[in-house]
């Protein structure tokens, strides 16, 4: 087994789980509501009577209508075009040579699904579930780009069981508790040479239980404020990697998924128009390093640095009640990247990006509503240039990014 190709493997493999995202910063996803997609998430902490947003803050579960239940079933379709030109790539002190310098794309399409159902149980108690989809990405660069050493194929996928409380403690003020149950998945692959080329696929898969906590005050009859946060998650990743013919060897990466604390405000200007606002604080600076370690003798420990920093969302938007059967959304975001330019890896080409987005809701009768959102982010141009130094050999790699992504959302909301 080759030596060289075990440790750069581990590396990218615990580097894959920091890949970017199209919403949120790192591989995070917002894609959890069609509604307040349509307005960049402004104001999601004060919905009312949506149970789309208890993720976000579970207090908000509390305005569902005493005596009845609510049901959503949505998703998202999530289209990047990230690019890179300009790349080089050296194995130790030789250069790459005839390989791909620059792709149009090497992001991922994707399809986010989301299912949420509320319950009033009493005039002041509520139930929810919420079955989401929190964290995700993927990548994929040609077998012979320049950065092929580094990185070729990356993927992310999660799954979130979120059962949720709301109690309304007076007319103004309601809180609300919920359990989030993850299950999160890594796959990739990457090429090294070391005497001969090899291709290898690496998996891993890992569990965790966090919690949220929400509040919600109506201020006065025009304006309300909500408060959410959900706490860290460890879902420690147990993987194993196929290096082409060889048995698989296992791999251990402790990973702890940052807490997340959302704040909202809700005004009515008038009977027509209410504008919303939004931040969203991601404590990623608690993910410093994600050391592996495996079952190979000749690879027992992997030191993979991130040293990421927290981040910040923040969106602006507006509702218009166009007539008794629908209403117009519209918002605006920008949201920073956790990546520092001395640890920036091509699986994770992160940057700033800036969100613009619309939707609608359109009532088809008393009890079913149709939600719409479209969505354009502009990813700010970044630039990769790092190395990666395993045994007595270093591979580097850098390459110049730009991107955009545009993302359609629909949904139904049914009350019965």
């Amino acid at each position: 087994m080759n030596q060289k190709f075990v440790c750069k493997a581990l590396g990218c493999l615990s580097l894959s789980l920091l890949s970017c995202g199209v919403y949120a910063s790192g591989f995070q996803l917002n894609e959890l509501s069609t509604a307040q997609q349509g307005s960049t998430l402004a104001g999601a902490a004060t919905a009312k009577n949506d149970v789309s947003t208890m993720v976000v803050n579970p207090a908000t579960l509390a305005s569902l209508k005493p005596g009845t239940s609510q049901l959503y079933i949505g998703g998202s379709y999530i289209a990047p075009r990230i690019s890179y030109s300009n790349a080089t790539g050296s194995i130790g002190e030789a250069p790459r040579t005839g390989a791909i310098t620059s792709e149009s794309s090497v992001g991922k399409a994707a399809f986010v699904p989301a299912f949420y159902i509320g319950k009033s149980i009493s005039d002041k108690t509520n139930f929810g579930l919420a079955l989401t989809v929190p964290w995700g990405m993927g990548t994929e660069y040609d077998a012979n780009s320049a950065l092929n050493v580094l990185a070729i194929e990356s993927e992310i996928k999660s799954f979130d069981i979120t059962p949720t409380l709301s109690f309304q403690i007076n007319p103004k003020l309601s809180l609300g508790v919920n359990i989030h149950i993850l299950h999160i998945e890594g796959t990739l692959s990457d090429e090294t040479t070391g005497g001969s080329d090899f291709l290898g696929t690496i998996t891993g898969s890992g569990d965790g239980v966090g919690y949220g906590l929400g509040m919600h005050y109506q201020i006065n009859p025009l304006t309300s404020i909500g408060l959410g946060y959900r706490s860290a998650i460890v879902a420690n990743l147990n993987g194993t990697i196929e290096l082409g013919t060889d048995d698989p060897t296992w791999a251990k990466i402790p990973l702890t998924l940052p807490e997340i604390a959302n704040i909202g405000i809700r005004r009515q200007v008038n009977n027509k128009l209410t504008l919303m606002a939004q931040t969203q604080w991601t404590h990623w600076s608690t993910i410093k390093n994600l050391d592996a370690t495996t079952g190979n003798p000749l690879a027992q420990f992997i030191p993979s640095p991130t040293h990421y920093r927290n981040t910040w969302f923040v969106s602006f938007g507006g509702l218009y009640h166009v007539n008794d059967q629908t209403d117009w959304r519209f918002g605006l975001g920008y949201d920073t990247n956790p990546t520092n330019s001395r640890d920036r890896d091509p699986r994770l080409p992160d940057s700033n990006r800036k969100i613009l987005s619309t939707g609608f809701s359109h009532k088809i009768n008393s009890t079913t509503t149709i939600d719409g959102a479209f969505e354009h982010l502009i990813f700010n141009h970044q630039s990769v240039n790092t190395s990666r130094t395993v045994s007595i050999i270093t591979d580097k790699g850098s390459a110049d990014y730009k991107g955009r992504a545009e993302i359609v959302s629909l949904s139904l909301r049914k009350v019965f």
